[in-house]
């Protein structure tokens, strides 16, 4: 069993672009504010091992401000440049534009600048006088990711079709007084939800055997909660057990009703959650005592026969009594299933997305007919 830690950051850069030859008129010099970007895909990645923001999203939001003298009082003040200002990606050029242009002012003494997307969807939305993003209410449903080959988590697609998939950038402070206009500006975009997959495989079938994942199941999670930036607690869980909810598995494609399951590994779920903790619990089986924590029923044929099953979520990833399962911002868990003839057995692991514990979950004759 191996972990894999995984970041997935995206980070936008703003970028200042002059003209060819130096110019002595101070007008003649302004600088245009432009922007790049690229997706960080792993921690100390390489940025030529990199994918763009277009591959999430092809556009986002920034706010900025300048900090001037006022010429009357000679005290600093705030101007505000960027105001909820669209930044679109153009797959001509493969750039970032906007418009109107906007230009480094080059008596003020700083700048600052912030960053997130999607904003405005489901309530997203910056508090300019606190300088923070924030979600009221936020519902994730659990939906999952449909991609064509699922062999492996798709650590860079975007969940912006079927869940939101909010990403802040950190906040940047340019001293002006100290850097050059011509210098680069990183917004570093993070995953302020946290994501699981299962991934589903069989194993010891006669070649005349079919096997069919019927159902998957995610309960006990909570579905609900509030979002403020930079508060220690950021997340804000419903205490209502009417959020408590069921996550049901997606399917192949959009008619079919079953997955087929075969001897290679197939991500059937990739969901986005709200970051909560799963407990350990004590679960049967046949799921007559399921305990008060998330855990996971499959149902599944093999030719004309059916199993199913159930599991307390966390100690699928290892835990015991007293321990739980984190579910983090900007981690993923993954959780490897390999149904057998004879025995379900668990491989699971958590990254990011950011690193988390290795989980071995082995079970002996653990299909219930």
């Amino acid at each position: 069993m191996k972990k894999s830690l995984l970041i997935l950051a995206t980070v936008a850069t703003l970028t200042a672009c002059s003209s060819d030859s130096v110019r002595e008129s101070i007008a003649e010099e302004s600088v245009e504010i432009g922007f790049s970007t690229y997706t960080q895909k792993a921690v100390g990645t390489k940025a030529d091992n990199s994918v763009g923001l277009e591959q999430y999203y092809t556009e986002f939001t920034v706010y900025g401000w300048k900090t001037v003298k006022n010429e009357e009082t000679d005290a600093n003040e705030d101007q505000k440049v960027f105001n909820a200002q669209s930044v679109n990606f153009a797959t001509d050029t493969k750039s970032w534009t906007y418009s109107p242009k906007k230009f480094w002012d080059k008596v003020a003494s700083k700048y600052n600048f912030y960053a997130a997307v999607p904003v405005g969807k489901n309530g997203f939305s910056f508090d300019e006088n606190a300088k923070i993003f924030k979600l009221d209410a936020f519902t994730a449903t659990g939906q999952s990711l449909k991609v064509e080959k699922a062999q492996k988590p798709n650590a860079s697609a975007s969940f912006k079709t079927v869940e939101t998939d909010f990403m802040i950038a950190d906040a940047i402070e340019r001293d002006m007084t100290t850097q050059s206009a011509k210098a680069l500006v990183e917004f570093k975009f993070k995953h302020i939800l946290s994501r699981l997959n299962i991934g589903v495989k069989c194993d010891g079938l006669e070649t005349n055997q079919t096997m069919t994942l019927n159902s998957l199941k995610i309960g006990g999670i909570v579905s609900k909660g509030a979002f403020i930036e930079n508060e220690k607690e950021r997340w804000n869980l419903s205490t209502e057990s009417s959020d408590v909810v069921t996550l049901v598995n997606a399917v192949e494609d959009a008619t079919a009703n079953t997955v087929a399951i075969t001897e290679e590994n197939k991500f059937v779920y990739q969901g986005l959650l709200i970051p909560q903790e799963a407990a350990y619990a004590v679960v049967s089986l046949d799921g007559t005592e399921k305990g008060d924590a998330p855990y996971l029923y499959i149902n599944y044929s093999i030719d004309s026969e059916n199993f199913y099953a159930y599991y307390n979520l966390a100690a699928l990833f290892g835990a015991t009594d007293g321990e739980s399962l984190m579910f983090n911002e900007g981690y993923q868990n993954n959780l490897y299933i390999t149904i057998g003839a004879s025995a379900i057995e668990f491989d699971a692991d958590a990254y990011v997305w950011q690193d988390s514990k290795d989980g071995n979950f082995d079970i002996e004759e653990s299909i219930k007919e």
